[in-house]
């Protein structure tokens, strides 16, 4: 009888040995090809890794503590795919805090951070039916962005989404189009 353990197919007993080996091959021929080749061969470890713990039925601190033939290739392929990521592109440390609500509906804002406003307020804009505008903009950084989420925290509707209070509707009166960039 055959055992399958994600993409791997072990016909009979399993030798545990052989099959780590057999798993460590594929992940370094993956390495070898390309990061795509490699991230196609961790998803098949990953599937497999999860089919043997289920197989030998184990949960809890079991779970956490079990090893499987294919933990050891599954670490590597995982910490080789974190080392060998592009590197992000950094998120700007100054730019501005905005806000943003709905032109014709006065109950909804929202408060954020971007380098450049505009091009922000058109990425909003595409994935919105309803007319966006800038309220407000403040000099400043995600620390303030972050600062003004937890000053405002009761009005919180999700995300960076806001009621549209008395409070917020103060401090748009205040900072307003004096800080338009």
């Amino acid at each position: 009888m055959s055992k399958r353990f994600g993409p791997y197919v072990c016909p009979g007993v399993v030798d545990c040995g052989a099959l780590m080996d057999f798993v460590h091959r594929d992940a370094t021929e993956a390495k070898k090809k390309s990061r795509e080749e490699a991230k196609r061969v961790f998803e098949g470890i990953k599937a497999a890794h999860a089919d043997w713990l289920k197989e030998h039925r184990l949960s809890g601190r079991a779970l956490r503590r079990a090893g499987s033939p294919f933990s050891e290739s599954y670490d590597d392929l995982e910490r080789w795919l974190e080392e060998t990521a592009p590197q992000k592109k950094p998120r700007a440390k100054s730019g501005f805090v905005y806000v943003i609500g709905l032109a014709e509906d006065p109950t909804a804002v929202k408060i954020g951070f971007a380098a450049n406003v505009d091009d922000r307020l058109l990425t909003l804009q595409t994935s919105s039916h309803r007319t966006l505008k800038v309220l407000a903009t403040i000099k400043g950084t995600i620390a303030m962005e972050r600062k003004l989420h937890r000053d405002f925290a009761d009005d919180h509707i999700r995300g960076e989404w806001f009621r549209r209070s008395e409070a917020i509707e103060s401090f748009v009166a205040r900072t307003g189009s004096a800080y338009l960039p």
